[in-house]
């Protein structure tokens, strides 16, 4: 079996290969729609978002405020949050497949 990985920057039709592939009957996992579920679903992801970031990155807003920017702290911030988020994706990736 292969695993095919679709990367790229934002506008790159990463979104419109995906809806080839899953036309094509292939299955196409997510990575930004399983860490959506994962925030929103997962209350260990959670539990840890709210430790590291505090009681207001229960918010979605909240939390994009503190990682998204082109600030050192948001740089250091996006990288503790994909520090707990990534390796629930690829777990859950790794379950799917």
């Amino acid at each position: 079996m292969k695993i095919i990985g679709i990367t790229g920057g934002i506008g790159t039709g990463k979104s419109t290969v995906s809806a080839m592939l899953r036309e094509r009957g292939w299955p196409v996992y997510s990575s930004d729609e399983t860490a959506r579920t994962l925030m929103a679903e997962d209350e260990q992801v959670q539990g840890e978002v709210v430790r590291v970031f505090g009681e207001g990155a229960a918010d979605r807003k909240v939390l994009a405020e503190m990682v998204f920017g082109a600030t050192t702290k948001h740089d250091e911030a996006r990288a503790a949050l994909e520090k707990i988020i990534h390796p629930r994706v690829m777990q859950v990736h790794m379950e799917q497949i």
